[in-house]
C-alpha cells in the first residue's frame, strides 16, 4: 500500500500497550475535526506512515499518522477521530488503540481538520503453522513468523529467558525452565524451524539461518566455539539457505543450488567433509573432493546426517555404529562423506532419530533402519538393528514421519501413530499406560485429527484441529509439554497453552 500503510507499533502478544512509544494522538486543541483552523493551525495533509499492514488475533497496535500545514511544517496536539470499518474484524478506540478480534479485511480510517486518511488492515487468524520437539524442549511459530518455546532452558535452548526452574527428580537439580510458550528473542520472522539436543536453528524470511542454545563444538555457525545461549545468532557465510536440521551438536542445512553444509561436532564424520574436525562455520559435503549437489532435504541424528536428492535418491553420512546410515551394513567405521543409502529406493522425506532413520515414500509406505533396540524400527520386533531399509509393520499409509530417540510417530488418516519406547508414555496409548516397547504402529488415543507430528526425546507433539492447536504427550519432566505444568509424564495429548492466554 506503500505510503498509504498505517504505520502502527507492534506490541506482541505479551507486551504491554504502554511500551509503545509512539503515540499521535497528543492533547486536544481547536484545530480538531470540525473545527475552523488558520494560519498554521490550518492542516493541509494527514496521512498514515508507512509500517505494518497484518495483525493477529489478539495483537494490540498504536496508530500513529503525520499532518502538516500548508507550508509543509508539522502541526502537533491536534484531535483525530478514528474509525475501522469492520469492527468483527478490529477495534479502534478513541486514542488510536488497535485491537485485533477476527480474521478479515478492514480499512482504519483516521479524521481531523476536515481530512481523512485511511489504510487496510489485515488481520490473522491464530494457528500453529510450525512445531518442532527437541531434547526436552519444544518450539512452534505462529503466523507472521512469531516463535515460542518451552521446556528444558539449561543452555539457552528455549531463545529466552526461562521464567522458572524445574527439578530433575533423579537428581534434585533445579534447571531453567517454562512450563509453558514463551516468546523467542531476536524478532526473527521465522519460516523453518528445528530443535535438536541442546542447539535449535531457524530460517527468516531472507533464507538466512539462525541459531541459538549450545556452541561447544561450534553448532551455532558464528565461527567461534564456546559460549552460545539464548540469543539467535546468524550463521555466517552469507549462505541462502532452502532447509535447515539441528542434530545432537551439530546442524546442517541445504542451500541455495542443492549442496549440504553442516557446522558443529565432527566425531563421527557427521559433517560430511571428508575428515573429522570439528567447524564453526559452515562446511560442504563432498564425496572424496567431488561437489555434491541437487540435494533438496537435510535431517541429522544424533551423530549422523542423512539428506535426499532430486529424484528421490537418500545418502547418509557419519556414525554406522548400529547401521544408522543404512547403507546395508554395521561397523565402526567413520564415513566422512555422502554413502547413497541401500537398497534403490525413492523417498520423498527422510527423518533421523538419535540413532535411526526413517524415510517416506511417493505412495506413503514408511520404511526405518539402524537402532532397533525398543523397536523403533516398528517392524513387529526388537533387537537386532536393521542397516538397509525395512518397512514399517501394519500395512498404514503415511503423510508424515518424525523419528526420535528410541521412538518413531507418524500421522496416517488424520491419526497420530507412534511406536518404540514407552518408557515415558511417549507411544501415546492412554492415561497412566506406560513402560515397556510398542513394536509396531500403535494409534495415538484421544480420537484427535492431526496434521503433523514431531518427534523429541522423551515426548512427542502434534498439530490438531487444522492449526487451531498443538498437543503433546510424554515426559513433561521440565514443562516440554506446554500445559503449565511439571508432572512425570501423560500417555494421553494433552493442550499446549496458548501464546495469547
Amino acid at each position: 500500500m506503500a505510503s498509504q500503510r498505517m504505520r502502527v507499533c507492534l506490541l506482541g502478544v505479551v507486551s504491554l500497550l504502554a511500551a509503545c512509544k509512539e503515540n499521535g494522538t497528543g492533547p486536544t486543541a481547536p484545530c480538531g475535526m470540525g473545527s475552523t483552523c488558520s494560519g498554521s493551525q490550518q492542516l493541509a495533509s494527514l496521512t498514515l506512515s508507512p509500517a505494518f499492514d497484518t495483525l493477529l488475533v489478539g495483537d494490540k497496535a498504536q496508530i500513529t499518522f503525520a499532518a502538516t500545514n500548508s507550508s509543509g511544517a508539522a502541526v502537533t496536539g491536534i484531535t483525530v477521530a478514528y474509525k475501522s470499518s469492520d469492527t468483527a474484524v478490529a477495534k479502534v478506540d478513541t486514542s488510536g488503540r488497535v485491537s485485533a478480534v477476527g480474521a478479515g479485511t478492514t480499512t482504519i480510517t483516521i479524521a481531523a481538520g476536515g481530512l481523512k486518511a485511511s489504510a487496510q488492515l489485515t488481520v490473522l487468524a491464530f494457528r500453529i503453522v510450525l512445531l518442532s520437539a527437541g531434547t526436552d524442549y519444544t518450539c512452534l511459530t505462529l503466523p507472521l513468523g512469531r516463535g515460542y518455546c518451552w521446556g528444558r532452558d539449561e543452555l539457552g535452548q528455549l531463545a529466552a529467558a526461562a521464567p522458572g526452574t524445574c527439578f530433575d527428580t533423579a537428581s534434585t537439580t533445579a534447571i531453567p525452565c517454562a512450563t509453558s510458550p514463551i516468546r523467542m528473542s531476536g524478532n526473527i520472522h521465522v519460516t523453518a524451524l528445528t530443535t535438536g539436543a541442546s542447539v535449535a536453528c531457524a530460517l527468516n524470511n531472507t533464507s538466512a539461518a539462525f541459531c541459538w542454545g549450545d556452541n561447544t563444538f561450534g553448532e551455532l555457525g558464528i565461527g567461534a566455539a564456546g559460549g552460545g545461549g539464548a540469543s539467535p545468532a546468524q550463521v555466517i557465510g552469507e549462505l541462502t539457505f532452502m532447509g535447515i536440521g539441528a542434530g545432537n551438536m551439530h546442524a546442517c542445512g541445504v542451500v541455495s543450488g542443492g549442496r549440504v553444509f553442516c557446522w558443529g561436532d565432527d566425531a563421527f564424520g557427521q559433517l560430511g567433509d571428508t575428515g573429522i574436525v570439528n567447524s564453526t562455520s559452515p562446511v560442504p559435503a563432498e564425496s572424496a573432493g567431488v561437489v555434491m549437489s541437487s540435494f533438496t532435504f537435510v535431517t541429522t541424528g544424533a551423530a549422523h546426517t542423512c539428506a535426499l536428492k532430486a529424484g528421490g535418491a537418500a545418502y547418509c553420512w557419519g556414525a554406522n555404529v548400529v547401521g544408522e546410515l543404512g547403507i546395508g551394513s554395521v561397523d565402526n567405521n567413520v564415513h566422512t562423506t555422502p554413502v547413497q543409502v541401500a537398497g534403490g529406493l525413492s523417498f520423498v522425506s527422510l527423518t533421523a532419530g538419535t540413532a535411526h532413520t526413517c524415510g517416506l515414500t511417493a505412495a506413503g509406505v514408511a520404511y526405518c533402519w539402524g537402532d532397533n533396540s525398543a523397536g523403533e524400527l516398528g517392524i513387529g520386533s526388537a533387537g537386532n538393528p536393521q542397516p538397509s531399509p525395512v518397512a514399517v509393520a501394519g500395512g498404514l499409509t503415511f503423510t508424515e514421519l518424525s523419528a526420535g530417540n528410541v521412538f518413531t510417530c507418524g500421522v496416517s488418516g488424520g491419526a497420530a501413530y507412534c511406536w518404540g519406547s514407552n518408557s515415558d508414555g511417549q507411544i501415546g496409548e492412554g492415561a497412566g499406560i506406560s513402560g515397556g516397547v510398542v513394536m509396531s504402529p500403535s494409534k495415538v488415543a484421544g480420537g484427535l485429527t492431526f496434521s503433523y507430528v514431531t518427534v523429541g526425546r522423551r515426548h512427542a507433539c502434534g498439530i490438531v484441529g487444522g492449526g487451531a492447536e498443538a498437543v503433546c504427550w510424554g515426559s513433561n519432566l521440565f514443562g516440554m509439554l506446554g500445559n503449565s505444568l511439571q508432572s512425570a509424564s501423560s500417555g494421553l495429548p494433552v493442550v499446549v497453552g496458548t501464546p495469547l492466554s
